[in-house]
């Protein structure tokens, strides 16, 4: 499992130790650097003195003085490598030779024969005959050493302590990564601690955003937003269960009253408690049909078996249809289309959306009232528009017409419906990816099918 914790202490360790680690290594470097260079600077005027001893003359190679026992003195031919002057520090040890042309100066460490370490400085000379014909002497390669144990003892100590250091950084490091981290992190902490404590009895809290971490705050404003929506489906749902409940509770009363009266009276049951069953029944499976039908359109992918279908035909279809209860309740219905209009679209769920608004409106439309239905323009983007009186709608019923099982009061005593038609409807249009919208303007209730914007 993946943790955003750990990821970050192992990034930041990970960094801040490759940063100590290169510092160390870099003042290691150039303080190792400083110190042989400080070594260096320190023989170079020894070689300056010894190349003066080995010029000929009072100050030549048979002079017997002797630059200390602390500074080694080695001289060779350069072409024969044949040893010219060896001081009597060395004694039976003798330096490395190393061929190095004039004015150029050689600094590199070595170890004598009896394991001592030094640090050579060499050079190159050209000695000179006497005489007003001088002419060139011998190549000479002089070399002074020191021995340097000192030198690498401070570069030892240098390096032990800087590791020591690098080290320790190292150690403070881990600690501030891992405080950094957890204060950084406790902002989310509480937030997901605050989200924990919402359960479905207090869907109605809110997320605190005031003070809220700028990172986090879209995360807090989201949440919300999804907190309000689960909160509204919660409340949908309870009102479906009670209105299903009720719903539910009449027709199978209705059944348990006519069985036991006839389990009781099996004499005097008649025909028509055996049709009052029947119709009970065909209530309660209109009911659990519609519930299934919205199960399969909310469950389903959308818009699946495409189809063209002429808007027009399927309109002059369903009225047809329904031209009963078109003229049992003398209704007008004013059909607005200049053409035949083609979509491509299910035409099952086309159908489905389609009848049941039309349904609503034979069904609550005003006797003797008309309904208006037109088809308009492609361009406008809508696909269908029907139009009724509805005396007894005001604006506030707008939001729950599309709820599970609502009915206006009015309408409670009514058996043949379950309040499912335009549920149905617009769970439709959503599985088509269509907008089913209701207005209701000056008495009279609109839908319009249209494409999302």
């Amino acid at each position: 499992m993946k943790s955003i914790r750990r990821h970050l202490v192992i990034w930041l360790l990970t960094w801040l130790s490759l940063l100590c680690v290169v510092a160390v290594v870099a003042f290691v470097f150039a303080s190792r650097k400083s110190l042989i260079a400080d070594f260096d600077r320190a023989l170079s005027p020894e070689l300056a003195n010894a190349r003066l001893l080995l010029r000929p003359g009072p100050l030549g190679f048979n002079n017997p003085e002797n630059r200390g026992v602390e500074i080694f003195i080695q001289a060779w031919d350069s072409d024969t490598e044949n040893t010219l002057y060896k001081s009597a520090n060395l004694e039976r040890r003798s330096l490395p030779f190393r061929k190095v042309r004039p004015r150029i100066t050689l600094n590199e460490n070595a170890t004598l024969e009896d394991g001592e370490p030094v640090r050579i400085a060499a050079t190159g000379i050209v000695t000179f005959a006497s005489g007003e014909n001088a002419e060139i002497g011998n190549r000479i390669v002089v070399a002074v050493a020191k021995n340097r144990s000192q030198l690498d003892r401070r570069i030892r100590n240098l390096t032990v302590i800087s590791a020591l250091i690098g080290g320790l950084g190292t150690l403070v490091a881990v600690g501030i990564a891992r405080l950094a981290v957890e204060r950084g992190i406790r902002p989310l902490d509480r937030l997901g601690n605050r989200v924990d404590e919402i359960d479905p009895g207090s869907l109605e809290t809110r997320l605190e955003t005031d003070g809220l971490a700028e990172e986090l705050r879209p995360f807090a404003l989201r949440i919300n937003d999804l907190l309000s929506r689960v909160e509204d489906g919660f409340a949908r749902e309870r009102r479906f269960s009670g209105d299903l409940s009720h719903e539910l509770r009449t027709p199978i009363a209705e059944i348990r009253a006519t069985a036991e009266f006839a389990s009781l009276y099996p004499d005097r049951a008649s025909k028509d408690d055996y049709r009052s069953v029947l119709q009970t029944t065909e209530r309660l499976e209109r009911i659990v049909e519609s519930q299934l039908a919205l199960a399969r359109i909310e469950s389903a992918a959308a818009a699946e078996e495409q189809e063209t279908v002429a808007l027009n035909d399927l309109i002059d279809q369903l009225l047809e249809s329904r031209k009963t209860e078109q003229e049992n309740r003398q209704l007008r219905v004013d059909f607005l289309c200049d053409e035949n209009r083609f979509v491509e679209t299910n035409p099952e769920l086309l159908r489905t959306i389609l009848d049941n608004l039309l349904g609503n409106a034979l069904e609550y439309a005003p006797e003797k009232s008309t309904i208006q239905l037109s088809v308009p323009d492609p361009g406008s983007g809508e696909w269908f528009r029907i139009s009724n009186p509805a005396p007894d709608l005001g604006k506030s019923d707008l939001p729950r017409l599309f709820e599970r099982l609502w009915r206006k009061e009015a309408a409670r005593s009514d058996n043949r419906h379950s309040g499912l038609g335009l549920s149905l409807a617009r769970s439709s249009a959503e599985a088509l990816d269509l907008s089913l919208r209701a207005e209701l303007e000056g008495g009279i209730l609109t839908f319009s099918l249209s494409e999302n914007s």
